[in-house]
């Protein structure tokens, strides 16, 4: 702290004033003193030598150890000075040391150890003076108990001085620290160019010192708490508008789904419908080929049966050529036997007329049969074609049928799996929602965390965390404002 604020110094001007007129009485005395004993010039020397350096010590030092030390010499001076005087009148020396007695009194005023010992040494040597004969009008030879008494005396008020002293070091930089936070407005804890000369002084410090540490951590907490909230809130509003687009997109997903699964059901159904008209119409293949089946074995029988007509056609031709031959044979014997054999020949000629009219006959018959057998081997061929076809129809529509049942059950799963999507995305949906809340009570609780943290910083600002620059222009102002029994 500075000096000009400690507190042994803070009624200094009253007690230089109270030694200056303590002073003033024993000049007065000793100038009475000194006429009565025709001693005048000594005391005019007295006064030239101590009356400028009290003068000037009132004026230019008051209130400082210089003045304290030229009042205390002029103070013993005047006692020495008196009772010399008073002893030349009295022929005794008790009114030196009753003077130097009540002067040792008053130096309790000054509160300052040092300064009660250094005058005690004056008197001290004053008395040894005494004793040692050097002062012609007072008889040497006196009691060494006067100057055990003054010792005793001048050590018992150091040691008083020197506890209240020390009291009063803590009590002023209690006050002084006190005072130094402020008593209105910001509350200062920022007291580093603040010294403490006491040690509960030096505690108090020390526990200031924690507070604005601590005061700070919370401060730099503060303002973290509140920036982190304030990101928070940043990122839970953007959550929240993206968590309400992707429900809003999931929602128009669901519904694209639900009109998927309508179709995909729709599909199935007309899947089943086909596959049960693939079934009819592989059944009807199937009856189609056993019918075919048929119409080639009548082809085949037809073709066996036109086969064995061309041989019964080939018999009775070669029947009607054998008949021709006979014929022929009965013509040439009935020209043989003459008139006896005419009506054999004609027999013979209308044989072989006949034999020649079927002969004609069984080749027409031969080739309309060869005809036949050629148009039913060409039936055969035709129809054994169309079989294999309606075989492969047959196979193709039962493969058609397969295709479309494994469709079918494949569109089911499908719709199935659909139907599970559209359920997921619709449980999906409503976790996006929940998520929706969730966002917004986040954002809630990052709002209400900003205003705790604004509100903690509001009440943060009641403390005064400054640099050691800000400390010590509030301690000059503090200083400047402060009475003058606190400097």
């Amino acid at each position: 702290m500075p000096s000009s604020s400690n507190p042994f110094f803070r009624n200094s001007n009253q007690v230089d004033l109270l030694i200056a007129t303590v002073l003033g009485c024993h000049a007065a005395l000793a100038l009475l003193l000194c006429d009565r004993a025709g001693l005048t010039t000594y005391w005019w020397l007295w006064v030239a030598a101590i009356a400028p350096l009290t003068l000037l010590a009132l004026w230019r030092w008051r209130g400082t150890v210089t003045s304290r030390s030229l009042l205390g010499f002029g103070l013993v001076s005047a006692i020495f000075l008196q009772g010399a005087t008073g002893a030349s009148l009295t022929g005794g020396d008790h009114e030196i040391y009753m003077g130097m007695l009540v002067t040792a009194g008053l130096l309790s005023f000054y509160r300052s150890w040092r300064y009660i010992v250094a005058v005690t040494f004056w008197l001290l040597v004053s008395t040894a003076v005494i004793q040692a004969g050097l002062v012609p009008t007072v008889h040497p030879g006196m009691s060494y108990s006067v100057l055990a008494l003054l010792a005793t005396q001048g050590a018992l008020q150091a040691l008083i001085a020197r506890w209240d002293e020390h009291r009063e070091r803590e009590r002023f930089d209690i006050e002084f620290l006190i005072r130094a936070m402020g008593r209105e407005g910001p509350i200062r804890l920022s007291l580093d160019v603040v010294k403490a000369e006491s040690a509960l002084g030096a505690r108090l410090k020390h526990v200031q010192e924690r507070m604005a540490a601590a005061m700070r951590q919370v401060s730099l907490a503060a303002g973290g708490v509140s920036d982190a909230s304030a990101v928070l809130g940043d990122s839970s509003r953007e959550l929240m508008n993206r968590t309400e687009t992707s429900a809003a997109g999931l929602q128009d997903a669901a519904m694209c789904l639900d009109q998927i699964t309508v179709i995909v059901q729709s599909s199935a159904e007309a899947t089943q419908e086909a596959r049960k008209m693939a079934a009819r119409a592989s059944g009807l293949a199937a009856e189609g080929g056993e019918i075919f089946e048929q119409v080639i074995a009548k082809m085949a029988a037809i073709d066996s049966a036109s086969r064995q007509i061309t041989d019964i056609v080939a018999v009775i031709d070669g029947i009607a050529f054998q008949t021709n031959i006979l014929a022929l044979n009965a013509a040439v014997e009935a020209a043989r036997a003459g008139e006896q054999g005419r009506g054999f020949s004609v027999v013979a000629a209308e044989v072989r007329n006949l034999a020649l009219r079927a002969s004609e006959s069984a080749r027409e018959v031969k080739q309309l049969i060869g005809h036949t057998v050629d148009t039913v081997e060409s039936g055969t061929s035709l129809v054994n074609a169309a079989g294999q076809t309606m075989k492969d129809v047959v196979s193709s529509v039962r493969q058609v049928g397969e295709v479309f049942e494994n469709l079918s059950a494949d569109t089911s799963e499908h719709a199935a799996g659909i139907n599970a999507v559209t359920q997921s995305v619709k449980e999906l949906d409503e976790v996006t929602r929940q998520n929706v809340a969730v966002a917004e009570r986040a954002n809630e609780i990052a709002k209400q965390l900003h205003e705790h943290a604004e509100r903690l910083t509001r009440v943060l600002s009641s403390f005064q965390l400054g640099t050691a620059q800000t400390s010590g222009r509030a301690l000059d102002d503090l200083l400047i404002g402060a009475p003058a029994q606190v400097r």
